[in-house]
């Protein structure tokens, strides 16, 4: 799901990625096994992989902000995922997980070479990539795999890309060379200072924001602690700004995430981007939990 921000700080809903029917095509590709294929596996580190599937319907008509829903086994639980990448000439579609849930952990287990039993999709409505002078693109952890589609759409659009990145530790960092490919800008921020900036992606992009007078648009990708801020100095600098739930992982089926925001811009940041059915912090994973939770 995601959300515009304007200028004037009211929250518009602009498109939900992961309700299953939302105005755009759903595929379902069916071999005469019903099984697609694994051309690549990537541990990232210790919990977070990249898995590469051969499905060359939904590669076809896959964009940024599209999803696909997984299922490893007949049977098995099924897993809402955003897509990370697709490669329409080889048919394949990339998608970027977390082993916290029965779904990833057995996605995990598997191999290049294995088969997945179901891939559905693409999945709700693609990103809207405006034609804008300069934009500030900032994640984190799981966020940013869904970033990296986002940044270079908007890369070949001809942008000045600023994008900042956040990560928990040295170990965790992915996808550094990948993204400085096609940022005019990169930051890299890691929680406990062992690589990069040290802290949030926040005070960067509060930075940036006051370094770049002309910054059009701000997207953002994360914890719901990081996004409230970053959208707080979006709103202070009078930038556009577009709030991504990416990084929150949904099981198949289930109707998306609903946020209550009052009145961001404000000061009253509080509610913003709050789970009016479910606040408690054990509900979301790890990597989405602000400090203190």
């Amino acid at each position: 799901m995601q959300y515009i921000m304007s200028c004037n700080g009211n929250y518009k809903n602009l498109y939900s990625c992961f309700t299953i029917h939302c105005g755009g095509k759903r595929r379902y590709e069916k071999s005469a096994t019903n099984m697609f294929k694994i051309t690549r596996k990537t541990d990232i580190n210790e919990n977070v992989f990249l898995i590469e599937i051969e499905a060359p319907s939904v590669a076809q008509d896959s964009r940024p902000g599209h999803h696909v829903e997984v299922q490893a086994d007949p049977g098995g639980d099924q897993v809402l995922l955003p897509v990370s990448g697709y490669d329409r000439a080889r048919g394949t579609v990339t998608v970027v997980h977390e082993a916290f849930d029965p779904p990833g952990l057995r996605l995990r287990t598997l191999t290049e070479g294995d088969a997945i039993h179901a891939v559905r999709g693409p999945l709700g409505a693609p990103c809207n990539i405006e034609t804008v002078g300069k934009a500030v693109f900032a994640a984190e952890d799981l966020g940013i795999a869904s970033l990296y589609c986002r940044a270079k759409k908007h890369k070949d659009k001809g942008a000045y890309v600023i994008c900042v990145l956040g990560y928990a530790s040295s170990g965790d960092v992915y996808w550094e060379d990948e993204f400085s490919a096609i940022s005019d800008e990169l930051y890299v921020c890691t929680r406990d200072g062992s690589y990069g900036v040290s802290g949030r992606i926040t005070d960067v992009v509060r930075g940036v924001c006051e370094t770049h007078k002309n910054v059009d648009l701000l997207i953002t990708i994360g914890q719901l602690d990081s996004m409230k801020k970053v959208t707080k100095a979006a709103a202070d600098y009078n930038i556009k700004a577009v709030v991504s739930f990416d990084a929150v992982r949904q099981p198949a089926g289930a109707p998306g995430p609903e946020y209550r925001s009052s009145k961001p811009g404000t000061g009253d940041q509080g509610d913003q981007l709050r789970r009016p059915e479910d606040d408690r912090p054990d509900h979301l994973p790890p990597h989405l939990r602000g400090p203190g939770d």
